[in-house]
């Protein structure tokens, strides 16, 4: 499940929640402990004995009020984490500057630029140009805007190519289509070979425009890519498998980065059991991150997952294996330039060409 202290709609609220509360935790306890010290002056200027006790007890309990202000944030932190202690509340708190806001809107423009490409879908396209708009102006929303104008152009092609196929159609001398009459027949595109199909996060949408996947390939992704997400994808995934019986396909599991937490070795197993011997399936390595840039995702959490999912998956399979893309990743040198400085997770043209060949290497030992 995406985390919504990430969402930067949220995020730019808690900015400003996090600036007054940043303000309220300095200025009302200093109000407090003046009005309170004010008090006993005046008690004790008046030299009442019983008033200068009575100002001494509201001093101590405005005291006392003042400090617990200024902990009223760790206090709801440690709260959140006793009532909902399977998600990540405190990040909310995390917010402190407008750059963090930015890189966020930048982070979803991209995801939905990817699936705007892969969808060729007028929503999404609209959401992918919502992001960009919200983006710090520089090169990298020029760029952005660019690849809007691109995906704009490529869904009036399509949109043009539907109502001809439509005009085409409609004028065709009979009613006989070209589907099946029952006689079995397999066509040609569907026996002659099998294909790939992804499931992974936003990453994995990527693979969608910025690569040559051959057309008997598939991808199913969303871009948080959480377990919510995954058994969603899974299910269409299953569903393409089973409805497909002429020809094995290879499963590619890509996944982590958005929820290096999550118990993504059980995840996959129960994928891999409801998937039976119908299909090859790949446990995809997480892949790296820049540890400088990105502010949820280090390598050193990563390559704990990594040898979690190798552990559990390099062995014991007949049609399960392990791809390790992390190494080679790392292993490339100046590496970090394969991956987009906006969010440090996302990756250039380069960096997934170098995953999706190593991926391609790893499916030939099947």
């Amino acid at each position: 499940m995406t985390n919504v202290c990430t969402m930067p709609e949220v995020m730019d609220v808690m900015l400003i929640i996090n600036k007054v509360i940043g303000a309220l935790k300095i200025l009302v306890p200093i109000i407090i402990i003046v009005m309170g010290m004010y008090s006993f002056f005046k008690a004790t200027l008046g030299s009442n004995e019983s008033k200068i006790k009575e100002a001494i007890s509201l001093f101590m309990i405005k005291l006392f009020v003042g400090v617990a202000i200024f902990f009223i944030p760790t206090i709801v932190k440690s709260i959140a984490k006793i009532a909902a202690p399977n998600t990540n509340f405190t990040l909310c708190f995390m917010v402190d500057s407008k750059d963090e806001v930015y890189k966020a809107y930048a982070s979803y423009a991209y995801k939905m630029l990817n699936r705007a490409r892969g969808t060729l879908d007028k929503e999404d396209y609209e959401n992918a140009a919502y992001y960009v708009s919200k983006m710090q102006d520089g090169s990298s929303k020029t760029s952005y805007e660019k690849k809007l104008e691109e995906i704009k152009e490529l869904i009036g092609a399509k949109n043009t190519q539907n109502s001809n196929n439509s005009n085409s159609n409609t004028g065709s001398s009979n009613g006989n289509s070209s589907t099946g009459t029952g006689s079995g027949n397999i066509t040609q595109n569907a026996s002659s070979s099998y294909g790939d199909i992804f499931v992974g996060d936003s990453r994995t949408l990527g693979y969608s425009y910025q690569l040559s996947l051959r057309s008997t390939d598939a991808i199913y992704a969303t871009t948080s890519g959480a377990s919510k997400e995954f058994n969603s994808d899974f299910t269409k995934a299953l569903s393409k498998i089973n409805s497909d019986p002429s020809h094995r396909y290879n499963l590619v599991f890509n996944y982590g980065v958005n929820n290096l937490s999550q118990d993504w070795v059980n995840i996959y197993r129960n994928a891999i059991n409801q998937v039976g011997n119908r299909a090859n399936i790949l446990i995809v390595s997480v892949n790296p991150c820049n540890d400088s840039i990105a502010k949820y995702c280090k390598n050193a959490n990563v390559q704990a997952l990594n040898n979690k999912l190798r552990s559990a998956f390099s062995s014991g399979y007949s049609n399960v294996r392990y791809c390790d893309t992390y190494t080679p990743f790392v292993n490339t040198p100046n590496y970090t330039s394969m991956i987009e400085t906006i969010s440090g997770v996302h990756y250039t043209k380069a960096g997934s060409t170098l995953i999706y060949n190593q991926i391609e290497s790893c499916l030939k030992g099947f």
